[in-house]
């Protein structure tokens, strides 16, 4: 697999997951409790930290090493945010069968790992946005959409609207990634018709 391919591949999995985690969010204002909607949105939200690997990669002889460090935050805040998606997704919904008085009282420990994969997970977000935008190398409409996402956790249903405007915002960058609308990946093909690749 050249290239090329191997970044149409990331994009297609961040529009995806994008699209997932964006219809899920609808989903969850009607049924909060929706295991299946639980399910998707891990999904989602896995097929998206696959594809900010392409995303970075797509971009990062013009990223430099203040870029580099945007998306290791990224990436780590992903993981994160990830793992909490898990517990909540298949660990939860038994604890509050069978133990529901442990999540009433609170569980301080995962409240504390929550809020350190969302901080995470906001900053590295706001800025690989903000490089990306900047450097203009993806849509920058995607870009602008995801920091907008990173915004909107500050007003009411926060949560809510802010995944839902991430979503939109990796279809962008996947949809961008995917068409190879990039200076790397049009040199990429290039050098593949040459056959330097």
């Amino acid at each position: 697999m050249t290239f090329a391919g191997l970044l149409r591949l990331f994009g297609l999995s961040s529009i995806i997951g994008g699209l997932a985690i964006a219809l899920v969010q609808v989903w969850y204002y009607f049924d909060q409790d929706s295991f299946i909607a639980a399910y998707f949105d891990q999904v989602g939200y896995s097929l998206i930290a696959f594809g900010i690997i392409g995303l970075y990669l797509s971009q990062y002889k013009s990223f430099g090493g203040f870029g580099q460090f945007s998306f290791i935050i990224l990436s780590l805040g992903m993981s994160l945010w990830l793992g909490y998606k898990w517990f909540q997704t298949f660990i939860a919904v038994d604890l509050e069968k069978s133990a529901p008085e442990l999540l009433d009282t609170g569980i301080h420990t995962a409240v504390f790992g929550m809020n350190l994969s969302l901080y995470s997970l906001l900053i590295g977000a706001l800025l690989f946005a903000l490089v990306s935008f900047w450097k203009g190398v993806l849509s920058r409409w995607g870009s602008a959409f995801l920091i907008l996402a990173v915004l909107a956790i500050l007003v009411p249903y926060g949560s809510l609207v802010s995944q839902i405007i991430a979503g939109i915002a990796f279809i962008f960058l996947g949809t961008s990634l995917y068409k190879g609308n990039n200076e790397d990946v049009t040199r990429a093909k290039l050098n593949a018709q040459a056959g330097w690749d």
